[in-house]
């Protein structure tokens, strides 16, 4: 019983993932690699194109006064790579659990900010002189707008979600419920000989870090005087109850 107590309180501090399997952490890592690689090499070879004044052209009826660098259709390469490492990394990430199928999305915001990045340096220090080149200032401000607004979302609800988690449990508390990482045998099953008296004090919530998860939820505000009082009671009165079964 402490085994299966164990493995849930695992589980849940992990939010619900369980342990993967080393190919699907390699194929995550892979799908990881390869987006930050498409990322760099996108940036790098638009870096190439601004050098030579943001646009160019090759082949074609009409041949362009500025050929294009060498190496610039590796940019190709890198957005339809990158939307293919994405898949894999999100796949994977599914299959792992908790936050990890997130972060491939942390693409967009890394590809647009860092494109911006080399808009706004040569619309400030154009490649060819004088002053501040529009042309590049202002994409590379709509640029970072569009990598930075979702980051700054993103992470937002990011920690929303983890104050709701936590008011969740905190309720679950107040209203006498016992989580899964606090599950054990009841008085009858002990008397009757199918479960550990010892696996019942055991598997008892940790009063002291409990108490102290739950004051600094109420220090944070995430908790009302009410909803602490409640909470608070309902974890000793559990403890209590633990300690006089054993």
């Amino acid at each position: 019983m402490s085994d299966v107590s164990a493995s849930a309180r695992a589980a849940d501090d992990s939010g619900g993932a369980t342990v993967p399997s080393t190919r699907t952490v390699l194929l995550y890592l892979t799908g990881i690699a390869g987006l930050a690689f498409s990322i760099a090499l996108m940036f790098i070879e638009m870096r190439a194109v601004l050098d030579v004044g943001g646009s160019c052209a090759d082949g074609g009826p009409y041949v362009s006064s500025q050929p294009c660098p060498q190496g610039t259709w590796l940019m190709f390469l890198a957005i339809f790579g990158g939307f293919g490492w994405g898949a894999l990394a999100f796949w994977a990430g599914q299959s792992i659990g908790g936050r990890y199928s997130v972060v491939p999305f942390l693409a967009w915001p890394a590809l647009f900010c860092t494109l911006g990045f080399n808009f706004l340096q040569y619309g400030v220090a154009p490649p060819r002189g004088g002053g501040i080149e529009l042309g590049f200032l202002i994409p590379g401000i709509l640029f970072e707008l569009m990598g930075g607004i979702p980051l700054a979302l993103g992470l937002k609800w990011g920690s929303s979600g983890d104050a709701g988690r936590d008011r969740l449990r905190a309720a679950q508390l107040a209203a006498g419920l016992r989580v899964a990482s606090n599950a054990r045998p009841s008085f009858g099953d002990v008397l009757a000989g199918t479960g550990d008296a010892t696996s019942v004090a055991d598997s008892g919530p940790d009063l002291a870090g409990e108490l102290e998860r739950l004051a600094d939820l109420h220090a944070r505000g995430d908790l009302t005087d009410g909803e602490f009082a409640a909470a608070k009671a309902a974890l000793i009165a559990s403890t209590s109850d633990t300690a006089s079964v054993s």
